[in-house]
């Protein structure tokens, strides 16, 4: 199994923080699964503990180029980049961390 997957995991157990609705369309962060993810307006949060990171005016290389700076830790390791715009986007998103 793969440290990513192992993580993933972790990230979807049940002591998780309740699931969340994005308050505006924005980039939000998940360190521990590592993911990026635009959500629309009104979606639920995936499963976890996200941090709005950036509006939607911003683009994915601004997204990128933020995250080296704001977290280096991430350098050298994949982060997924997803958008999730419904109920079923996000359901595939958060089964896709369980395998």
């Amino acid at each position: 199994m793969s440290r990513t997957s192992t993580a993933a995991r972790a990230h979807l157990e049940p002591e998780s923080e309740p699931d969340g609705v994005a308050e505006e369309t924005a980039y939000y962060l998940n360190r521990q699964v590592p993911a990026v993810a635009l959500i629309a307006e009104g979606t639920r949060l995936p499963r976890g503990r996200w941090m709005r990171l950036a509006s939607l005016t911003a683009s994915a290389w601004q997204v990128e180029d933020l995250l080296a700076h704001v977290f280096p830790a991430l350098q050298g390791n994949l982060v997924r980049f997803e958008t999730l715009t419904s109920e079923a986007e996000v359901r595939t998103f958060e089964a896709s961390l369980a395998r």
